[in-house]
């Protein structure tokens, strides 16, 4: 009987199966590569004010896209046109039909439709820099109301940098178009030449500039993130944490070890490497070498220490001061990006960000109480 039972349900199966697999061939991704789609329609939907500036910018790089794919774009006053009569388009949440599709756009003989709902943000960053972020949701409909859709992961977060102009305007049509080729590679159309995130590289000037500098007091050693860090263990090679600090956002944090290596002959060696760790994963991303672990003079074992550690820009960039050196990094590249050398040397000291008449400052500030300030300068070439 049971044997019977699953006969008659054989066909059922298979029916299911065939349906699957017939649908999974008929996503859009394929039908791009089959040559199925010859004509489409663009329509952009800014969702907040500053994406309203970028439509254009928007339309035109998925345009561009689209052709670099064999697809013709239906021009931009048709398309301008089916959005004044296909109102319900202006409204992420509708869901468009086949009989929707043939309603609207059968004069315009259009095997698809793309539609974009962007978003867009930008702030000033350090330097008299501009930074921006962009998140597209794209959608590509065809026909018979296939839909194959995809979301940008936001900008702004670990792997997935903000983008970086001289201009407002130039940072968040770097954003846009990053964004828009994401999400147009997930949908499945080939994007020849991808945007590359806009950023810059900075040092750090001497200035005699009087800066109204806030030292906070010494990062902590014995945050609870310490644990992310593959701090060494060993009875040859120690690691002592000497800076721990979280980002401001990100999830983001850093951990400063001071080590302490036995190698042959019994030579005693310093140096000092700062983890990068992921709070939220749990894990150690990268590392940045402080101080190159060395044989040192007894008086300069204690200056391969990093005394103090500050995260700016959110958690894009990092700047350390050692016994020796106040070093800035680019994060997000892995990038050193200044390392400057402290005259003298420093037994302890403490980091203080601070903006100032419009320009960007790091001090430091020692044991005695004096104070050396750098300003943060973009370089040129």
């Amino acid at each position: 009987m049971l044997r019977n039972r699953s006969l008659l349900q054989l066909p059922v199966l298979l029916f299911l199966l065939i349906t699957v697999a017939h649908a999974q061939a008929s996503t859009i991704g394929e039908r791009i590569k089959q040559a199925s789609f010859s004509k489409v329609a663009v329509v952009v939907y800014p969702q907040n004010e500053p994406a309203r500036k970028m439509v254009r910018t928007a339309q035109s790089r998925i345009e561009n896209v689209l052709l670099d794919n064999g697809i013709t774009v239906l021009d931009q006053d048709k398309a301008n046109e089916l959005k004044n009569v296909w109102k319900n388009l202006e409204d992420p949440g509708y869901f468009v039909t086949a009989d929707d599709f043939v309603d609207n756009a059968e004069k315009y003989k259009l095997d698809g439709l793309i539609r974009v709902y962007l978003n867009a943000e930008s702030s000033k960053g350090f330097a008299n820099f501009f930074t921006a972020t962009a998140q597209a949701d794209v959608r590509f409909v065809a026909q018979d109301a296939a839909v194959e859709a995809h979301t940008t992961t936001p900008m702004g977060v670990p792997g997935n940098p903000p983008s970086d102009g001289l201009t407002e305007v130039a940072a968040m049509v770097n954003a846009v178009q990053r964004a828009i080729d994401k999400a147009a590679s997930t949908v499945g159309l080939q994007v020849v030449s991808f945007t590359a995130p806009g950023a810059f590289s900075f040092d750090l000037v001497p200035s005699q500039e009087q800066v109204p500098l806030q030292y906070a007091s010494k990062a902590a050693t014995d945050a609870d993130f310490v644990k992310f860090a593959n701090l060494s263990t060993y009875r040859w090679k120690a690691e002592e944490v000497t800076c721990a600090v979280a980002a401001g956002s990100g999830d983001l944090a850093a951990v400063a070890g001071y080590i302490k290596e036995t190698q042959s002959g019994f030579n005693r060696v310093y140096g000092s490497i700062v983890h990068v760790v992921n709070i939220k994963e749990g894990r150690e991303i990268t590392t940045f070498e402080a101080e190159a672990i060395a044989q040192r003079k007894k008086h300069e074992k204690a200056r391969a220490k990093v005394l103090d550690c500050v995260f700016l820009s959110s958690w894009r960039y990092l700047a350390v001061v050692s016994g020796n050196y106040l070093i800035l990094w680019d994060i997000e590249r892995g990038l050193l990006l200044s390392k400057v050398p402290i005259e003298g040397g420093l037994e302890q000291a403490q980091l203080a960000y601070a903006k100032h008449n419009d320009k960007d400052y790091l001090g430091v500030k020692s044991e005695k109480g004096a104070s050396l300030v750098f300003e943060i300068v973009r370089k040129t070439t």
